[in-house]
Formats: C-alpha cells, sequence, structure tokens
C-alpha cells in the first residue's frame, strides 16, 4: 500500500525539530521526504515550476554545502517559475527575522526565483517583491510569504515595515497556486474564510 504522506508530503524541519532532538532529530525518521538525512534539502518540479526545499535549521558547519548545493540546483534547473521554501523567513516586522537567511537568499534572488514561503512567526503576512537587502524590487524582487498559523499559540499584528499585509491572531493555511507564468495565494483562516489574497507574475534572471 502506498502511503497517501509518501506522495503529498514534501516537509521542510523548524527549529522544534532540531531542539527535541539536536544530534539526532526525529524529523528525519517520521517524514519519507526530507532530503539527505542530516541535512534536510532538496528539489523537485510542479508543473512549470522548479521548486526548492531548504533547511534554515542547519548547524553553522553545514550551511556552505547547502549553499553550494542550492546553487548548482537552479544552475541545472533554470525554469520561468521557481519558488523556495524554509522555516525561518529573512524578512518579519515581528520578532524573528533571521539575518543568517540572507545567504540563501543572495543566491535565490541571483537565479531569479519568485516566491519564498516561511513559517516561525506565528501570524501571516505577505511581501511586496523584495531583494535581499530588503528593498521594494518590482522586477527582480522576491515575493516572501510567512505562514506560521498552523497551530501553535498565534501572536499579534505588528505594525508592517516592508509594506506586506498582516493576519495576526488568526489560524488558518496559505494556499498558494503556480500556474504557467503566474502565481496567486491565498490565506484561508480554519473557517474556510479567505482574508488576504494576491497574485503576481514570474520575472526574468537578473542580468
Amino acid at each position: 500500500m502506498i502511503s497517501l504522506r509518501r506522495v503529498l508530503t514534501y516537509p521542510v524541519p523548524g527549529n522544534h525539530d532540531y531542539e527535541a532532538n539536536e544530534i539526532s532529530p526525529y524529523y528525519y525518521d517520521y517524514f519519507p521526504n526530507t532530503g539527505p538525512k542530516g541535512l534536510g534539502y532538496y528539489s523537485y518540479d510542479r508543473g512549470s515550476w522548479h521548486i526548492v526545499a531548504l533547511n534554515s535549521e542547519l548547524p553553522e558547519g553545514l550551511r556552505p554545502g547547502q549553499l553550494a548545493w542550492l546553487e548548482n540546483d537552479l544552475r541545472l534547473h533554470p525554469s520561468q517559475c521557481s519558488m523556495a521554501y524554509f522555516h525561518r523567513p529573512l524578512f518579519s516586522s515581528g520578532h524573528f527575522a533571521a539575518q543568517r537567511m540572507k545567504r540563501l537568499w543572495d543566491v535565490l534572488y541571483k537565479h531569479g526565483v519568485d516566491v519564498i514561503a516561511n513559517g516561525h512567526e506565528h501570524f501571516f503576512a505577505a511581501f511586496p517583491p523584495l531583494d535581499p537587502d530588503g528593498r521594494r524590487d518590482e522586477e527582480f524582487g522576491i515575493r516572501q510569504i510567512i505562514a506560521g498559523t498552523g497551530g501553535a499559540r498565534l501572536f499579534g499584528t505588528p505594525p508592517p515595515q516592508y509594506g506586506e499585509s498582516i493576519v495576526g491572531q488568526t489560524w488558518g493555511l496559505l494556499k498558494l497556486s503556480l500556474g504557467s507564468g503566474a502565481y496567486q495565494w491565498d490565506f484561508i483562516t480554519v473557517e474556510d474564510t479567505v482574508v488576504d489574497h494576491g497574485e503576481g507574475q514570474c520575472h526574468a534572471v537578473p542580468k
């Protein structure tokens, strides 16, 4: 019998997965699609999109290997549309932005990635296209979306610092629809109400 989890679940680890057992996170035994054990990064395609799943929780000594792998993966898989997802956001108007994610952003931006999805902050936030320094970039910027609203205690709604839309104190999920040359997102509450919606076009690789 084929497990539906094997077909449908393509996870990335968060800080709590590593805090439970830093030496041997149970995450790698529980989920069947996690990339190499102990590394947790991998890629796959969905339609015309190339998607990279990254590990924001790697110890310092393993981070250069992920960067080198990411550079090579994006070089070998040029695509009109691409996205990445990992736990910790580089930008946040809350308290848990992770500056070390900038090294990932530098590579993702260089290769023209369109969308980044994150968690970690316990609210929803959809950002305008940004460059790795947090400046608005309508031509080549990456759309970062945070959706840390899956069941843990919720955070309040901080004042937006980047022109993003924020929904706090609301459990829900992010629905990303990846089309040909375009994408759209919906934040859907547990009451099945769409409280944030947007769309964007895929862009070229920066020159």
